[in-house]
């Protein structure tokens, strides 16, 4: 959009933009007005002032499992929690609809990604993201078709501190195998215990644009192997070395009482 946005390690805040938009920017500061950031940013920053800073896994999935959301028993809940957050939004917040859209219909031979800005026609996916980790993205073979054929792809990461449920005492994890025991599909209640999260508390959240100039930018991420020991295809990977190539807009979340102590 030629003007960039973001708060530096100390929280300032700091404003990069392109000369062509020089005095765009300082006829907004000089008459203290807003600054035309595109309508995409305004969606996700009206829906960070619906988001709840921490989020517990045992809540989470009791208001999935109430509300019938589709991706209810999934064990990255965080993730799933903030998709069915994102789908509640646009569903009390219609008029976005026009700029964002859910893209649940997923099929074989289309771009697998969860939404889609349909004005500029191109598309997105929602990602919460463990703090101090790169980001994993898609599977390579459609982030490269998707900027091939739609000039960009976004990735809008949720980024966030981790409590394990191994050090609370398994309660999630417990309760997500019984769920699943209802639904006849598990028998292990400690199914998932060493990597399934308590609780998480956001910290940042930041949009990462993959287009044709910094493509050369991102890394591979190899899945393994499938049960008939053919290779999976991998996945594209941001390290968080090379996470300033991609970032087109970032905040911060308030600290909360959880973080000072």
């Amino acid at each position: 959009n030629g003007i960039f946005e973001k708060n530096d390690k100390n929280n300032n805040r700091i404003m990069c933009f392109r000369q062509e938009n020089t005095y765009e920017v300082f006829d907004a500061l000089l008459n203290i007005s807003i600054l035309n950031i595109h309508d995409e940013v305004e969606v996700f920053k009206e829906f960070n002032k619906t988001l709840e800073p921490m989020w517990y896994g045992l809540n989470c999935y009791e208001e999935m499992i109430e509300s019938n959301f589709h991706n209810q028993y999934q064990s990255e809940w965080a993730g799933f929690y903030l998709e069915y957050l994102f789908e509640k939004f646009l569903d009390k917040n219609s008029s976005y609809k026009e700029i964002c859209q859910t893209n649940n219909g997923k099929t074989k031979g289309h771009l697998d990604f969860d939404i889609y800005f349909p004005r500029k026609d191109y598309y997105g996916d929602l990602k919460s993201h463990s703090n101090g980790t790169g980001v994993q993205g898609n599977d390579k073979e459609s982030v490269i078709k998707a900027v091939m054929e739609h000039k960009k792809v976004w990735y809008i990461v949720y980024s966030h501190d981790t409590l394990l449920d191994k050090e609370c005492g398994f309660t999630v994890t417990r309760y997500w195998n019984e769920q699943l025991n209802l639904s006849g599909r598990k028998k292990n209640l400690y199914s998932y215990s060493k990597r399934m999260k308590n609780m998480i508390t956001l910290t940042n959240m930041k949009i990462l644009e993959i287009n044709n100039s910094n493509c050369n930018y991102l890394s591979d991420y190899n899945q393994g192997k499938n049960s008939d020991g053919k290779s999976r295809m991998p996945k594209i990977k941001i390290e968080v070395k090379n996470e300033k190539n991609f970032i087109i807009y970032e905040t911060n979340f308030p600290k909360t009482i959880y973080d000072v102590y």
